[in-house]
């Protein structure tokens, strides 16, 4: 049993069937801020500084997200193109120019 609050007027099926596609978007979302952008672990312990943290990171994930389907479009709007985890460890790697070209060829 679950249910829905919105301020939408549509019509009740409507609105489960619009719940249901964009069901796991957000956590993917959160995601990527906390993984990939560095919003799981907070600088510091004063709420000035780690405010001003977390509106860096979600700049840096509105502008990826807008570069992503300027540029690249098509299926490559929902991949985490950010950066490339090292497998096995927390290094990270940026996308080459050249990882960068091929991808705009696909």
């Amino acid at each position: 049993v679950f249910g829905i609050v919105t301020n939408m007027d549509w019509d009740g099926q409507e609105l489960i069937e619009w719940h249901y596609k964009r069901c796991g978007r957000s956590e993917e979302a959160h995601s990527v801020m906390k993984e990939d952008l560095g919003g799981g672990t907070l600088p510091s312990g004063d709420f000035g500084e780690n405010a001003a943290w977390w509106w860096i990171m979600v700049l840096a994930f509105n502008l990826n997200a807008a570069l992503k389907s300027l540029v690249l479009g098509g299926k490559w709007v929902h991949k985490r193109m950010w950066m490339n985890a090292v497998k096995g460890g927390r290094d990270v790697v940026p996308l080459s120019p050249a990882d960068c070209e091929a991808i705009r060829r696909d």
